[in-house]
């Protein structure tokens, strides 16, 4: 792994799961808070943010959809489409670059 990469690592998650696990602390929820707003159990979110779960669309697309509402503040030049392609590219590499 090169100094990039070791840097990279450094300030971002590198996979889905960390995203999750990141965002959702950030918000202030618990494993349990989250399970419950997305019909399901704690456990589930436990093994998607430990990688023993993919995770599905529909947590990837609240988690980021909450994470979008809560942080971007300029709506109007920075819409969900352009921050959910951009976290995802950031994601891509981090696994690519893993």
């Amino acid at each position: 792994m090169d100094n990039g990469s070791q840097l990279y690592h450094l300030f971002l998650p590198t996979s889905r799961a960390e995203c999750v696990k990141i965002i959702r602390q950030r918000l202030g929820y618990t494993q349990s808070q989250l399970a419950s707003d997305l019909g399901l159990s704690r456990e589930q979110v436990s093994k998607m943010e430990t990688h023993f779960l993919k995770v599905s669309e529909t947590v990837w697309d609240y988690v980021l959809s909450e994470a979008y509402r809560l942080y971007v503040m300029d709506k109007h030049s920075f819409t969900y489409q352009s921050f959910k392609m951009n976290v995802n590219l950031l994601v891509k590499k981090g696994e690519e670059s893993a």
